[in-house]
């Protein structure tokens, strides 16, 4: 499919993200001809088509953005409702393209940070990795980088870049944390639209090590679970981490597999409660790994607060949990506030069975979830 006004058309398409309610911006290839090609990113408004990024344009400094004969390769995209960001470059030993994160918004193309370069305060910036790249909702740009002090964070707010959570130094500050490398490649961590940075990180060197879910933030960053740690509802151990994302209230969700009766494992979806304690979102209702049975393979979250649960089965069903960010059992009715009525409310799912009986997060509904109502509804939401 031809640009107007352009010489060569569409190729193969790698990515596509939203940047606004009417713009999807599009990383794909452009072939000049049948025997030249190259990556750029192109805004698609109602069936127009623009080119935003492409080899050779002018940056918002004056700058240009590498051409295709200095061998540049857009090797990740991400994007929110206001910001996009790339990182481009070229990984061949000598050249002399570095790995480079660009942000992309209504000003145009900015370039934010180099391997090799500093950040806005002096502070190495590292080698950036060309695929763990997020960006939050409210446009905050975060990429990983390895640098002389371990692996650490470049953070970009639309105004200043900052090297951020370097793992030796925060080692060094408290041994116990023992964080080596993230976990991935790609998908090893996700920020939150108020800068908080969720992200599983290995605990040994060596790789042999638990895979711990840790908070990043302005205070002393937190252990949210590690494996070992008792299921919710007292159901087996947590054997892995394998996913955390935020919603888009702020709520932090993880992917997990815990222990279950005769050495299989379960899969579960989890949240957490402001004091740290998970909850039980979603259980995979059959035992794991037999293809015919559940597997919680992959978590989407939407913009409404919901979670999409891509269930591995027979019929690869999908499931979708929402309003996941603000957990609260007791508003069984779902009103969004606590009544007498909510009593009812949960008398009836118990006779129906449904989810929401379930009280203590143990993925059943018994008696036992009466006095976990009662509980829940004294302490609020």
């Amino acid at each position: 499919m031809p640009i107007p006004g352009r010489t060569g058309s569409f190729g193969n398409i790698f990515n596509a993200r939203y940047m606004s309610e009417d713009a999807v911006a599009i990383l794909h290839e452009w072939k000049v001809d049948s025997q030249t090609s190259y990556r750029q990113i192109t805004s698609a408004i109602g069936g127009v088509f623009t080119p935003i990024v492409e080899p050779g344009m002018t940056l918002t400094d004056g700058t240009l953005f590498p051409a295709q004969t200095d061998g540049i390769v857009i090797y990740s995209f991400e994007a929110s409702h206001n910001r996009g960001a790339l990182v481009a470059g070229n990984t061949d030993s000598g050249s002399t393209t570095p790995l480079t994160l660009y942000s992309v918004d209504t000003q145009g193309v900015t370039r934010i940070a180099v391997s090799g370069g500093v950040d806005d305060v002096g502070l190495p910036i590292g080698q950036i990795d060309p695929n763990n790249l997020v960006v939050s909702d409210s446009g905050i740009v975060v990429v990983e980088a390895t640098g002389p002090a371990g692996q650490q964070f470049v953070v970009y707010d639309g105004q200043i870049t900052r090297v951020l959570h370097r793992f030796d130094d925060l080692n060094s500050t408290d041994p116990t944390l023992e964080l080596h490398f993230l976990v991935g490649p790609t998908g090893a961590f996700d920020v939150s639209h108020d800068g908080r940075i969720c992200a599983i990180v290995s605990s040994q060197n060596d790789g042999v090590g638990a895979d711990r879910l840790i908070e990043f933030s302005d205070s002393p960053p937190r252990i949210v679970y590690e494996p070992g740690a008792t299921a919710p509802g007292g159901l087996g151990t947590i054997l892995r981490i394998d996913q955390a994302r935020y919603t888009s209230n702020g709520r932090l969700v993880a992917r997990v597999t815990r222990s279950h009766i005769g050495g299989v494992e379960r899969d579960q979806v989890l949240t957490f409660r402001s004091n740290g304690e998970p909850y039980l979102l979603l259980e995979a209702y059959t035992d794991y790994p037999s293809f015919s049975t559940g597997a919680l393979e992959w978590i989407e979250l939407g913009a409404d607060d919901s979670i999409g649960i891509y269930e591995y089965r027979s019929d690869y069903r999908i499931d979708l949990v929402t309003g996941a960010g603000l957990p609260c059992p007791a508003d069984t009715n779902h009103d969004g506030i606590l009544t007498p009525s909510d009593f009812s409310a949960w008398v009836a799912a118990f006779n129906a069975q449904t989810a929401a009986c379930d009280q203590n997060g143990d993925a059943h509904c018994t008696p036992a979830d009466f006095s976990s109502w009662v509980t829940n509804y004294t302490s609020g939401c």
